[in-house]
């Protein structure tokens, strides 16, 4: 799944996207979430789901390989279909990195989702470095954060909106591209 344009990124909104696009094509029983940025160091790492939501890369080598905090869920997590539906997918309003993860975690704990976790031994990943000014509007996503459990219902895969602008169908995979439109004008202006 890529972003058409050159808008600022929209993590939740693609991979929203993604689950309606792979759901409309086939009846899969599991959906992997997975960061661009995040190449396994190990051909250890399973990518299948569980009984609950399964966190795949615990290890990260920009946090020593430990989880820096409890909820963390983000880089590769893995859903049933049931269980993306049921916390509404991811929220759309987090534009530029971050955020949108722990928003995610918020929408488990809201809906008394566990998290599997692989081992850190079998889960371990690099982390291709970010450009900093590719997190703009740092005060809202506090903001977004603080009121994740409220706007979970309202924001995610019941009001995304999207256009499929290609697709390509290749031997392994299928190349899409979506628009899903660009940051508020609002957004812009702070």
């Amino acid at each position: 799944m890529f972003q058409f344009g050159s808008a600022v990124f929209n993590k939740g909104r693609l991979m929203n996207a993604g689950f309606f696009e792979a759901f409309g094509r086939s009846l899969f029983d599991c959906y992997i979430f997975h960061d661009v940025d995040l190449v396994p160091e190990t051909d250890m790492s399973v990518y299948t789901c569980e009984e609950w939501p399964k966190h795949i890369s615990v290890a990260v080598d920009t946090f020593n390989y430990r989880l820096p905090y409890p909820n963390l869920v983000g880089g590769v997590l893995a859903f049933r279909p049931e269980h993306f539906v049921s916390v509404n997918g991811y929220s759309n309003e987090y534009w530029g990195w971050g955020g949108e993860d722990d928003d995610m975690a918020a929408r488990m704990i809201q809906m008394k989702l566990g998290v599997c976790r692989q081992s850190a031994e079998s889960s371990r990943y690099r982390m291709i470095p970010h450009d900093p000014s590719e997190m703009p509007f740092p005060a809202l996503r506090y903001i977004l954060l603080g009121n994740a459990e409220r706007r979970m219902f309202n924001d995610g895969l019941c009001n995304l909106v999207y256009k499929l602008t290609s697709e390509s169908r290749q031997p392994l995979y299928t190349h899409i591209v979506v628009d899903i439109g660009s940051e508020p004008l609002t957004l812009t202006q702070q």
